[in-house]
């Protein structure tokens, strides 16, 4: 049941690092608002203290992951805003 290298390919493109830093910027987030609502019920004030920290410092570090990723593809981006800055309206 092994994968192949060949599968995971599409991860050392350019710009997918970026692509998949937003996604889980966005995952991790999300899944903090949604265990939040189905399971403050059950937390205690240490635990969802804990649980507030550690997803306040996985959003963190998934924002700066962003940045990064975003500072290595930049003349990729630039280039992307200055080709949709062309484009000629009639």
């Amino acid at each position: 049941m092994g994968t192949s290298r060949s599968s995971w390919s599409w991860i050392t493109r350019p710009g997918t690092s970026s692509w998949l830093a937003l996604i889980t910027l966005i995952v991790t987030a999300s899944a903090y608002v949604v265990l939040i609502n189905f399971s403050a019920a059950f937390l205690s004030d240490g635990i969802r203290t804990l649980l507030d920290w550690t997803f306040i410092l996985g959003i963190l570090a998934t924002a700066v992951w962003l940045v990064w990723a975003l500072f290595q593809n930049f003349e990729a981006v630039m280039e992307a805003i200055g080709k949709s800055g062309n484009v000629k309206t009639e």
